[in-house]
């Protein structure tokens, strides 16, 4: 539960409340002192913006310092948190429904099945973030630093994540349908599994991202970088592609089985399926079909693919 004393502080407004929390070390992490004491506990409370249909007064929490704080399934909505520092806070399963946090700093923060739904995160920090199956649809996360966060079955539908950074990121089973990723830097990020049905990839960097078994259905790829990726069990269906479009050295294989490469995405299913189903050779002529195969390589060696 909150520490009511905690809340009659910070009810006084960001300023009060950061000049409290300087002027007491023991409750929580100092600029010099990272590791002194625990940080205040707001667990459950209620720090809305708007409620039943008026305004209120609203709590001015923009750039509040809040590292390490505890607001596990606090209520935040349309909580004015910009510029906030969130570092290390545990905001499990808190409601942040179109609160605004651009430039806020959330990194390392654990944000687990949290509702962030429509929240303004321009520009913020959440690199090293726990977001594990966090609502994110309709949010705002342009150009903000996802870097290594962990996004495993978080759901991005319809985000507007255009030119954000999310290299090394986890996004195991993500849904990012109709999600806006254009200029994104989603560099060797996991996204085995993730929903990208007509995402927006245009322009982005998904060089060795790992996209095995993950769904590009209508799927907008223009310019992007796929060099080296990962992509067995990728169902591809009418993907829109570009003369400026990378596809060089995706890998059609499993993890346990030698490394075989092509430089085209739409017709990496189809080499895989001709390699590994006998049934599938025999309706198609040889003939052709060898000189065709020659091109690939296996172990980036020369061609040696034989039928």
């Amino acid at each position: 539960m909150a520490n009511d004393e905690h809340l009659d502080i910070l009810k006084q407004g960001s300023k009060v409340w950061n000049r409290w929390r300087k002027d007491h070390a023991e409750i929580g992490p100092q600029a010099n002192r990272p590791k002194v004491g625990k940080g205040p506990d707001f667990s459950g409370a209620n720090l809305r913006g708007v409620q039943l249909g008026y305004v209120e007064e609203i709590i001015n929490l923009s750039f509040a310092d809040f590292r390490k704080t505890d607001l596990r399934k606090a209520d935040l909505t349309v909580a004015n948190l910009i510029g906030a520092d969130l570092s290390g806070a545990d905001l499990s399963e808190a409601n942040l429904r179109d609160a605004l946090l651009d430039n806020a700093h959330l990194c390392s923060a654990k944000l687990c099945k949290t509702n962030l739904a429509r929240a303004d995160l321009n520009m913020a920090f959440l690199n090293d973030a726990d977001l594990t199956e966090a609502n994110l649809n309709r949010a705002k996360l342009i150009s903000a630093n996802l870097s290594k966060a962990t996004l495993n079955l978080a759901s991005f539908f319809d985000t507007d994540m255009s030119n954000a950074c999310l290299e090394g990121a986890k996004l195991i089973g993500a849904d990012l349908a109709k999600a806006n990723l254009t200029g994104a830097n989603l560099m060797g990020a996991n996204l085995n599994f993730a929903n990208l049905n007509q995402a927006r990839l245009s322009q982005a960097n998904l060089s060795q991202a790992d996209l095995r078994c993950s769904a590009l259905i209508g799927t907008y790829l223009e310019a992007a970088n796929l060099t080296g990726c990962k992509v067995f069990g990728t169902s591809i269906w009418r993907i829109v592609l570009s003369k400026e479009t990378i596809q060089s050295n995706l890998v059609i294989t499993e993890e346990d089985e030698p490394a075989i490469t092509v430089d085209n995405l739409e017709v990496a299913q189809f080499i895989y399926l001709l390699l590994h189903n006998a049934k599938i050779r025999d309706v198609i002529d040889t003939r052709t079909v060898r000189p065709f195969l020659g091109r690939f390589r296996r172990n980036g060696a020369q061609p040696c693919i034989e039928l």
